[in-house]
């Protein structure tokens, strides 16, 4: 996921431009330049707001998502928080591998393995998680696309998210061989990229028109962990135990695993009082 930043200007030149309304005002460029016409315009064009106008909504809208949509806030809020742990184990695999188990600087890095195994897992996995996606539309939207059925890898993800850092939290002893706490890791970074994809496609799907300020919402609130935790890591682990300070980020995640059974339930019920959904079904 860190290698996202450079896929877009990566692969862009290669794959080239695929959004419509940009392919749209190119081609009226076109037609103005060789019909000499002044007036040809798209819609979005004639329609569309100055750009100073455009670049203020650009940041507020993700704000006002954070704010007033509950799926948008509680996904990003789960994702962003797991997304935090991981950064908050880059301090506490030092202090369990190197202060328990006497490792050196390298080969605690090494204990990243684990994590490493379940990121690539879970990117195998994707493809099947969107033939979920594509059946459940089928059975429950009717052939149209079905928000929720982004869900089910979520679900499972909720689960073991917990489960994945208690076993850490509850191994990193000496008298346990070393691979076992390692071992964590590997439903821990698989749990991590399943509820990203899940969460990030299920928002995005649920607010289709306004999907790169969903996407926004989360990168914001995902950064913001990503940054406080380290900062939190070397108090967090002064004051308790490795085993303690994970236990109880453990139980936090537990708070979490209703989320994605609950938007199963009331997704629709929600989009459905959504004020920004309501004025994309009236425009």
């Amino acid at each position: 996921m860190a290698m996202c930043a450079f896929l877009g200007p990566g692969f862009g030149p290669i794959i080239g431009e695929s959004h419509s309304p940009t392919l749209l005002a190119r081609k009226a460029r076109e037609l103005r330049k060789r019909t000499g016409v002044e007036g040809l315009y798209t819609e979005a064009q004639k329609n569309g707001l100055p750009r100073s106008r455009t670049f203020i909504t650009a940041v507020w809208r993700p704000l006002q998502l954070l704010a007033f949509e509950p799926i948008v806030f509680l996904t990003a809020l789960f994702v962003s928080f797991v997304w935090g742990i991981l950064y908050l184990y880059l301090g506490a695999y030092i202090v369990v591998f190197r202060t328990r188990y006497g490792w050196g600087e390298a080969k605690s890095g090494a204990a990243f393995g684990g994590i490493a195994i379940g990121i690539l897992l879970a990117g195998g996995m994707a493809g099947m998680a969107n033939k979920i996606f594509v059946k459940l539309s089928e059975k429950y939207g009717k052939n149209e696309p079905f928000p929720e059925g982004r869900l089910p890898p979520a679900m499972l993800a909720a689960v073991l998210v917990p489960a994945s850092i208690f076993w850490f939290a509850w191994t990193g002893f000496t008298h346990v061989h070393w691979a076992v706490p390692v071992a964590s890791g590997i439903p821990f970074g698989w749990c991590m990229v399943m509820l990203f994809i899940s969460f990030a496609t299920y928002a995005s799907d649920s607010f289709p028109h306004i999907a790169a300020s969903v996407g926004a919402a989360n990168s914001l609130l995902r950064c913001l962990f990503a940054m406080s935790f380290p900062l939190v890591t070397p108090k967090l682990y002064e004051r308790f135990e490795p085993e303690w300070a994970e236990t109880i980020l453990a139980s936090i995640t537990l708070l979490f695993i209703p989320v994605p059974f609950l938007f199963w339930k009331y997704g629709p019920w929600l989009r459905s009082k959504s004020k920004f959904q309501a004025r994309f079904l009236n425009s």
